[in-house]
């Protein structure tokens, strides 16, 4: 027989071993001869093991097939097709999987738009954290900015001085957050789903290209604003 690669290697199977398969309350005995690899998500007609054909000769049995016609085809064209099949072979029973792909994509379609809106609602609540992390040490930084103009620091040296801490900051928390966020994807794909793993690299920059500009964009405004305060206030308050 043949048997189905991933299958044989979860049961610790392997080319040569001879198997049991009860059909029909008869056991038939069977030497795996091939391993092959199957693509269940085409949806195509297969099976986890393919005996020789003399094998199951004599048992009860019925036939299989599949038509696969062009895409584009009118759904008018498709019931003519299978109306022709049921009227010349009245016990053939004819099942349109098309219809059911087509809901399965949309079921995934409408789910992947739950995932993106609940990654973006992710991505706002953190901008809002880092906006009230910010402005926590506004007082602080007006303070410190005071200093530096007093003692002679340009406005561009200070705008460059903040955006690199901004800067700084900024991508270690989101190369932090995409390594927790890869171990944590991979987990789940290997022990949950039992799934291999595709990395995305352009995701991930864009991820954390996303990040470091929304941090930049926070700490620009950030030190704008301090820049423009008066520093009479808080060098008599000192």
């Amino acid at each position: 027989m043949s048997f189905d690669g991933e299958l044989a290697e979860g049961l610790g199977l392997k080319l040569g071993d001879e198997i049991t398969v009860n059909i029909l309350g008869r056991n038939v005995k069977a030497k795996i001869a091939s391993l092959r690899k199957i693509d269940w998500e085409s949806l195509a007609i297969n099976f986890v093991m393919v005996f020789s054909p003399s094998t199951l000769e004599g048992a009860p049995h019925r036939l299989v097939t599949t038509l696969e016609l062009p895409k584009g085809t009118d759904p008018a064209t498709e019931a003519k097709i299978i109306q022709s099949l049921a009227e010349r072979f009245p016990l053939v029973t004819a099942i349109k999987i098309g219809d059911i792909i087509d809901a399965a994509k949309a079921l995934l379609a409408k789910l992947m738009t739950a995932i993106t809106a609940t990654a973006g609602v992710t991505l706002l609540i953190g901008a809002a954290v880092l906006a009230g992390a910010v402005s926590a040490g506004q007082q602080q930084r007006k303070y410190l900015t005071v200093l530096y103009k007093t003692l002679g620091a340009t406005r561009g040296r200070i705008i460059r001085a903040e955006l690199l801490e901004f800067g700084t900051l900024g991508l270690a928390t989101a190369l932090l957050a995409l390594l927790i966020a890869t171990i944590t994807a991979y987990a789940l794909c290997v022990f949950a789903f039992d799934i291999k793993l595709v990395f995305a690299p352009w995701a991930a920059l864009q991820t954390v290209l996303l990040a470091l500009a929304l941090v930049l964009a926070v700490g620009a405004i950030t030190t704008w604003r301090v820049l423009s305060v008066k520093a009479a206030p808080y060098l008599r308050a000192e």
